[in-house]
């Protein structure tokens, strides 16, 4: 399914049938043309989300900082 909808993406990228793109196309066109799409949709999840892609340890150790730096504030 998933190599379907690569296909279709590329052939409509460049205004190709699937067919030809299957034909013509090598592993490494698909390979980079996976990568970038998924590079892609990463960026536009971060934008969307700005806590998309991060370390939840470091996202964890933040909180405590914040935490610790209000509950100090309020003494």
């Amino acid at each position: 399914m998933a190599r379907c909808l690569i296909l279709d993406s590329l052939a409509h990228r460049y205004g190709r049938l699937p067919s030809e793109i299957l034909t013509i196309a090598t592993t490494q066109d698909l390979w980079v043309f996976d990568v970038a799409s998924s590079y892609h949709n990463l960026q536009a999840a971060k934008q969307s989300d700005p806590l998309a892609g991060q370390d939840l340890d470091e996202l964890a150790g933040k909180l405590k900082e914040m935490r610790s730096g209000k509950g100090e504030s309020k003494t």
